[in-house]
């Protein structure tokens, strides 16, 4: 071998061992980046074994039979198996209900479809007990689009359904006892508008409960573009504090109590109204106070041209008797006398029973009379100076109207002789153009109402009273500057009504 051919072999020796060299060191890098990526791999399947056995959702994954191939802890443990005992089984094996539904449709849907999504089923656990579970799976396909096995979460929803049927029941049995009430009711939120409504306010507003909602009860009920004047719902709106009272819509009388609602956090969220239609109720009461009037008067009557004629009769017999016999017989004229006497005084015994049967007269003017008299007892028995003034004489002849307000007089004054520890009390009577105003007034103490006060009795009486004769009236006190009722009758509740 030639020298030049020596040297040429040497040199392809040097190139390829340095392209051997470079090989593996390539080989070298690749498999450093191998190794990086396994360990990587090896973390990633780590924090994925963490994340697949710590998740609270259950876990499983089925073959194409629907066999249990693979779960994680939270759905072994739900069911009460060990991961041995559970895995190997099949999915029907854990049903309670719905074994050939999820044989024959379900499952091969799934796996045609490639997902279910919100599968509820009826399942029983190791111990025997049941429970409610709602399921979300995917299917894993090969690259022929062949199918591997499914991913399914699953969640326990039995204290959910549990709950939804404990709402669902106490609806049934709230619709059940708002149907069987005869008053209106009415929830509404915040905003004054209706959240629900029972079938009795539904049919007086002509619609559907579930078209009520949304919408406001002074539009429905009253066909009004603002709340009804004095509306104890939408007082309670201003105050959050429960409210009751009359009001007068479309020539009805309506019993209305309001009451607010608060959720867990004392915050205002509604307010619940309850009404009852009592015109009737207080057409009856209005004809029964009447003919209790009316009778009060007959019996009066009665006393006053029957038995107190008798009276004065015999009591002007009596003195014409004792007259002739005081010179013949003065024994018998002493006796005659000692009748007349007597007669006298069951006259004066008949008149005050009259005038308690009677404290206002059938006259026009009975009323200015009976409040003239009221004052002057007031200030002859009680020690407080009373005055009654009425600038213009007031004639009314309504004697029901007439009565009412002068008891609602003698109510207001007995209060504020009880209670206002007042030197002085004013009543006063006016005649309006459209109605009659009388209202009482002391200088005494007073007080300040507090909100959901339900008032004395009283208090109660005189509202009972204003409203039987269609009347307004207002109770204001002021601490330290004395009190105030203000009752108002229209002219139009004034004519006789017998």
């Amino acid at each position: 071998m030639t020298r030049q051919t020596t040297n040429s072999s040497l040199r392809q020796l040097k190139e390829d061992l340095a392209e051997s060299r470079a090989n593996m060191a390539a080989l070298v890098r690749e498999f450093s980046q191998l190794n990086d990526a396994y360990v990587d791999l090896l973390k990633s399947e780590e924090r994925y074994r963490l994340m697949f056995e710590n998740v609270p959702l259950g876990y499983m994954s089925m073959d194409e039979n629907a066999r249990l191939i693979d779960v994680n802890k939270a759905f072994a443990d739900f069911f009460g198996y060990s991961y041995n005992e559970i895995v190997g089984k099949q999915f029907a094996d854990l049903l309670a209900e719905g074994v050939d539904y999820h044989r024959s449709t379900s499952f091969p849907a799934f796996k045609r479809l490639g997902y279910a999504n919100d599968i509820t089923w009826k399942v029983r656990k190791k111990d025997g007990s049941i429970a409610i579970v709602v399921v979300n799976g995917r299917v894993r396909y090969d690259e022929n689009g062949d199918f591997i096995q499914t991913h399914c979460m699953m969640m326990d929803i039995t204290k959910h359904r549990k709950a939804e049927e404990a709402l669902r029941k106490a609806e049934r049995e709230k619709a059940l006892i708002l149907g069987a009430m005869s008053e209106r009711v009415i929830y509404y939120d915040e905003n004054r508008r209706i959240i629900w409504a029972n079938h009795v306010a539904a049919k007086t507003a002509g619609m559907a409960i579930e078209e009520m909602a949304g919408k406001f009860c002074f539009e429905l009920m009253h066909k009004s573009a603002t709340p009804c004047d004095g509306c104890p719902a939408m007082i309670v709106f201003q105050t959050h504090s429960a409210h009751a009272g009359e009001i007068q819509v479309d020539g009805k009388v309506l019993e209305m109590s309001a009451h607010p609602v608060f959720d867990e956090q004392n915050h205002f969220v509604g307010v619940v109204q309850i009404a009852a239609d009592i015109t009737e109720r207080k057409q009856l009461e209005r004809e029964l106070l009447d003919i209790s009037s009316k009778e009060r008067r007959r019996i009066g009557h009665d006393l006053h041209d029957g038995m107190g004629q008798q009276l004065t009769g015999i009591s002007f017999l009596a003195t014409a008797l004792h007259n002739q016999l005081t010179n013949l017989q003065p024994d018998a004229a002493e006796s005659a006398a000692r009748i007349a006497q007597s007669a006298d005084s069951a006259l004066k015994l008949m008149r005050s029973i009259l005038q308690g049967l009677c404290l206002v007269t059938a006259e026009p003017q009975g009323l200015m009379s009976a409040l003239t008299i009221l004052a002057s007892n007031t200030t002859g028995i009680c020690r407080i100076e009373c005055v009654f003034s009425c600038n213009r004489p007031v004639m009314m002849t309504d004697y029901t109207a007439a009565s009412h307000l002068f008891n609602i007089a003698q109510e207001a004054v007995c209060n504020a002789v009880k209670h206002s520890k007042c030197s002085c009390i004013r009543i006063t009577l006016e005649q309006r153009r459209d109605f009659v105003k009388m209202f009482i007034q002391d200088n005494g103490c007073g007080f300040t109402p507090q909100p959901g006060d339900q008032h004395g009795m009283g208090q109660r009486t005189m509202r009972y009273r204003a409203s039987i004769i269609g009347a307004t009236i207002e109770i204001k006190g002021t601490t330290g500057e004395g009190t105030t009722v203000t009752c108002l009758v229209p002219s139009s509740r004034l004519s006789n009504k017998e």
